[in-house]
C-alpha cells in the first residue's frame, strides 16, 4: 500500500480525470505477478507504458533497475514525464509499430498487443526479440480466450474508453485464442515459452531468448 500511495503521489499534478484513470489502474491485482518474473537489475522496456505507473512500480519494487516506457499517447506521455522524480525512470513518444527499440534485459507488454493486427504483432515481436539481451525475456499479459458474452463487453468498453482518451474513433481490437498466439510466439522465432495459469481471461506468458 505504502508503494502505491508513493506512486500516486507523482500524479499529484495530473487533472482529476487522468488521476483517477491512474488510481483505478494502480489497483490491478496481478501487477505483483508480473514484476516477479521480471529481473530485479537491468534495462525493462515498458511498452505501451500509457500514464507510466507500472514503469514507476517496476523501479519501486527494485532500485537497481532501468525502465524505458514507451507509449504514442502524447497527452499520457505528458503527465508519465512530469511524473519522474529519477534518471532510472524514461519516457519517450514512439509508435511501436515503426521504431526499432533500445537493446533490454526484458521487455514487459500489459493489455497493448491486442490493438495490433497479427501482421502488427509479429512485427513488434520480431523487433522486440531483436533488441532483447541473450537470457532476456518478454512478459506479457494480455486477454485470451474471453467468453463470447464477454468478450463483446470487453470491445466495446475499449472502444469507449480509447476513444475518449484519443479523442478519436478507436482502432480495431483482436481478442486471439490460445493457439493463435502459441503460432505467432513460435512465428517470431521462440522456443522457451512458458505460460502462467493465473486467470481464466487472461494470458500471461514468459518468452525467454
Amino acid at each position: 500500500m505504502e508503494i502505491r500511495e508513493n506512486i500516486l503521489n507523482k500524479y499529484s499534478g495530473a487533472n482529476k480525470l487522468h488521476r483517477k484513470f491512474i488510481e483505478l489502474r494502480s489497483s490491478r491485482w496481478w501487477f505483483s505477478e508480473v514484476e516477479k518474473e521480471l529481473p530485479k537489475k537491468g534495462t525493462i522496456l515498458d511498452l505501451g507504458c500509457g500514464h507510466g505507473y507500472f514503469s514507476h512500480y517496476l523501479w519501486e519494487m527494485s532500485k537497481e533497475r532501468k525502465i524505458i516506457g514507451l507509449d504514442c499517447d502524447k497527452s499520457k506521455l505528458r503527465i508519465a514525464k512530469n511524473s519522474i522524480s529519477n534518471e532510472n525512470i524514461i519516457f519517450t513518444e514512439t509508435d511501436l509499430k515503426e521504431k526499432q527499440y533500445p537493446q533490454a534485459d526484458a521487455i514487459v507488454f500489459l493489455d497493448v498487443l491486442y490493438q495490433l493486427s497479427y501482421d502488427e504483432r509479429l512485427s513488434v515481436l520480431k523487433r522486440c526479440r531483436k533488441s532483447l539481451k541473450v537470457g532476456g525475456k518478454i512478459i506479457i499479459k494480455e486477454p485470451c480466450d474471453l467468453p463470447k458474452l464477454k468478450m463483446i463487453k470487453d470491445y466495446l468498453r475499449e472502444m469507449i474508453v480509447v476513444s475518449f482518451w484519443r479523442r478519436k474513433p478507436a482502432l480495431r481490437f483482436y481478442y486471439p485464442e490460445f493457439f493463435e498466439w502459441n503460432t505467432l510466439f513460435k512465428e517470431v522465432g521462440f522456443k522457451d515459452i512458458t505460460y502462467f495459469p493465473i486467470s481464466k481471461d487472461f494470458m500471461l506468458v514468459k518468452l525467454t531468448k
